[in-house]
């Protein structure tokens, strides 16, 4: 009888644990295709800057109504400078500037190559291991992926499954 619990329980955290990936798949592949189309009607840095000064306000207004709020102190702020300049202006902001003259798919085949510079600037920069089998194959597969998803025709004026503007 016990074991049944668990066996739902497992069924329960499967069902979960999936629902959460094509989450991030859904919310996370479409933003490509999502800033190339607001970019038409915005300029890229002001479209980038309200998305995550509307997000960051969601978060505030959430964590301040937690039970455990604590009000950011200055190293938080100085962090939070920190992370938004390069993270948000530098990447993300790179990101929208670039679709505004690229397609999103070139976009994001490009984003997708991010865990190869990683490991490899890793490597020859920072004197940390050479990269072995496993994490090249896992860079090879998730690159190989993206291309797949974007290798259909370009479409110019529509957004087709595989063929991202």
């Amino acid at each position: 009888m016990q074991n049944q619990g668990v066996l739902q329980s497992n069924k329960r955290n499967l069902t979960i644990l999936i629902a959460a990936f094509a989450a991030v798949y859904v919310f996370w592949g479409s933003t490509y295709l999502a800033i190339k189309y607001a970019i038409e009607t915005l300029p890229p840095f002001l479209m980038a800057g309200s998305r995550f000064v509307f997000a960051g306000a969601i978060l505030l207004i959430w964590a301040r109504f937690s039970k455990d709020y604590e009000p950011p102190k200055p190293v938080h702020w100085k962090t939070s400078f920190i992370v938004g300049t390069l993270l948000l202006l530098g990447g993300n902001g790179g990101v929208v500037f670039a679709e505004y003259y690229i397609s999103s798919s070139l976009a994001a085949l490009l984003v997708a190559t991010e865990p190869f510079w990683i490991v490899l600037l890793s490597w020859l920069w920072l004197g940390r291991s050479r990269p072995n089998l496993k994490t090249i194959l896992g860079i090879a597969v998730g690159f190989f992926g993206v291309w797949l998803l974007i290798s259909g025709q370009p479409a110019k004026d529509s957004a087709n499954v595989g063929s991202m503007q």
